[in-house]
């Protein structure tokens, strides 16, 4: 009997998973065009793509993802190889980023991985050239109170539905999670979103308003002093000198 509550126990275990959701802001170096505050109409024309960026990480050994991040004017899409989204760009304290999570789900403990460094590389790389980019983004204004830095980008078709198809939407999410409740297995996986969590949105912008804000000088490595010039006077002295020793 304990032998087979025992392997019950090491299948059960093998089938729990943690979720994790990372955030990544981008700092974004290159001047480009203009950010989100520029912006004065909703719907704008993506314009040419600007660059390209890698980034690549191993959360957990023999876990590796790679994401793709292309730059536009107003926008960056950001890939990876279980699918894509659209985030903006947006400008703080005159430096401008973009923003985004991913969440994954691992067969480990969460206490396996507080002291796991996870290193994670960044390369830039060349514009992806990608034809099948939209023409048209739109960037949906949001409430006063709610941080526009995260809202969603929306592309031909995807406009937000009639005022009676949201209320039967609604009525139906509050239906489903009558029966079933809500899990945090309710989100895709391995895939980047705009930032959802507002607890991350309010971390980030705290982050990156610490970062910048409280930057330690970089201290000036001080040169050695310029050798003087030697004057036609001091020539003379010099080679007067060593004639001196050869009589010697």
């Amino acid at each position: 009997m304990n032998r087979k509550q025992s392997s019950v126990t090491t299948k059960q275990r093998a089938l729990l998973r943690s979720t994790f959701t990372l955030t990544f802001a981008v700092e974004i170096l290159n001047e480009g065009v203009c950010d989100d505050d520029d912006c004065s109409e909703e719907w704008l024309d993506l314009g040419e793509e600007l660059a390209g960026l890698h980034i690549q990480y191993e959360l957990y050994p023999g876990h590796k993802y790679v994401l793709t991040i292309s730059l536009w004017p107003h926008c960056a899409k950001v890939t990876s190889p279980g699918g894509a989204c659209w985030v903006r760009r947006w400008r703080l304290l005159q430096r401008r980023w973009c923003c985004f999570s991913v969440a994954h789900a691992l067969p480990v403990r969460v206490d396996q991985l507080r002291t796991h460094d996870v290193l994670v590389t960044v390369t830039a790389g060349a514009p992806s050239g990608s034809s099948g980019a939209p023409g048209r983004v739109c960037l949906p204004r949001v409430p006063p109170h709610l941080h526009r830095y995260f809202a969603p980008v929306w592309l031909p078709g995807d406009e937000a539905p009639p005022a009676l198809e949201r209320q039967v939407r609604d009525w139906l999410d509050e239906l489903v999670d009558a029966v079933v409740p809500a899990s945090c297995f309710d989100v895709v996986f391995d895939v980047p979103c705009a930032v959802p969590d507002a607890r991350h949105q309010e971390a980030i912008i705290a982050h990156l308003k610490d970062r910048i804000l409280n930057r330690k000088p970089q201290e000036e490595v001080p040169s050695a002093p310029p050798e003087p010039d030697t004057t036609e006077t001091e020539k003379k002295k010099g080679k007067s000198s060593k004639k001196k020793r050869k009589a010697l």
